[in-house]
């Protein structure tokens, strides 16, 4: 079998109402999808995230990078066309790059492809452990007032946890975890976790956490900037409130290493933008500090296939995140639609990601 294209196209939509995080607003959802063609008819799918989260820059790598270093190669080694995309990060140490999300999608498109020759879901190929997931809600920002009806309705849902949005103003942290812990008791089965999308200073951040400890939070999310690891590290060591991080810390293995040896998180959250295979070892990684892979999801409705099949075949999972604003590109693109049944996901047993494309939805959605 060989690679005979490999191919990028843009897809837009609008969200209902803008979503509001401390570091950014979004109002619409731009993907770049992927899809790997083979001599065989056989064609792996992927996505790259488009503005505000990617760049479209992403699609010239895609088509003038990537695309020359795989056609003609054999998709089924996924291995051997790993190291051949690697090398473009590796060759400038350019490892925390637009290059490392089109290497993940390829990855995964890879992963796909293997699925579909061998008639099997990935979660199998990978050694499955579950046919089913526990979700929890990932809210956007809420007005005080509004917080306790919308985490309440979550709760009667079936979600296994909620997930809040703190950080636009530190000093209004509390009341915001004081509403949400009004309906959600620390013995309840929902979990309440609160991430603060790197709102918080150094300075202040033990401060804050301790304040917010009281409401024993499953876990406090990206409190600090990207960069600041031994900042991670001094809160983490300071709070009884597990410190979870990933979604812009995490790009390779050598990351996950890095934070592990720092003593800088209690939870791992690579993002599955990183690829299947990249974020396989990473939660083996963090399998073996005795520490949950819990990866970041705020994307497209491939990614969410692909965080599916790795959750439901690695060891340390505990939960899945699940945005619950409406967004059509996420919802309309797949078949089956991979939407929440009582707080719960069932991993889909189709051959590879277990989905295939929607092509009204592509064109529909499809952007020059």
């Amino acid at each position: 079998m060989k690679i005979t294209d490999v191919t990028a196209t843009v897809l837009a939509s609008r969200y209902d109402r803008p979503i509001h995080f401390a570091h950014m607003e979004l109002t619409e959802r731009r993907i770049i999808l992927v899809r790997v063609y083979t001599d065989q008819g056989v064609v792996g799918l992927a996505d790259v995230d488009g503005p505000p989260a990617g760049d479209m820059a992403c699609v010239q790598l895609i088509r003038d990078t990537f695309k020359p270093l795989l056609v003609g190669k054999d998709p089924l080694d996924i291995g051997a066309r790993n190291k051949d995309m690697f090398y473009v990060l590796d060759k400038l140490g350019r490892y925390r790059s637009l290059e490392s999300y089109v290497l993940g999608a390829i990855d995964t498109a890879l992963w796909d492809i293997l699925g579909k020759v061998t008639n099997q879901p990935t979660h199998r190929l990978l050694g499955s452990r579950r046919s089913e997931i526990d979700l929890y809600a990932s809210l956007g920002q809420l007005p005080l007032g509004k917080i306790a009806e919308e985490v309440g309705k979550r709760a009667e849902e079936g979600f296994s946890g909620v997930k809040i949005r703190i950080g636009f103003q530190p000093e209004q942290d509390d009341a915001i975890v004081s509403e949400a812990r009004s309906v959600l008791k620390p013995t309840d089965r929902t979990k309440l976790m609160a991430d603060a999308n790197s709102g918080w200073n150094r300075a202040h951040a033990v401060q804050y956490g301790k304040r917010l400890e009281k409401h024993e939070l499953h876990w406090l999310e990206e409190p600090l900037p990207p960069y600041d690891l031994t900042g991670y590290a001094h809160l983490a060591a300071n709070l009884d409130t597990p410190v979870a991080m990933g979604e812009h810390e995490i790009f390779n293995r050598y990351d996950a290493r890095d934070i592990l040896l720092a003593g800088a998180a209690d939870i791992l959250q690579p993002d599955l933008r990183q690829g299947i295979s990249e974020v396989v070892k990473i939660a083996h990684l963090a399998s073996a500090w005795d520490i949950p892979c819990i990866p970041h999801f705020f994307g497209p409705a491939i990614r969410f296939a692909a965080q599916v099949q790795v959750l439901a075949s690695i060891d340390n999972y505990q939960l899945c995140e699940y945005p619950v604003a409406f967004d059509p590109i996420r919802f309309e693109l797949t078949d089956p639609p991979l939407m929440a049944e009582k707080g719960k996901i069932a991993v889909p047993e189709g051959p590879g990601l277990g989905v295939t494309l929607n092509e009204a939805t592509v064109k529909r959605y499809a952007v020059e």
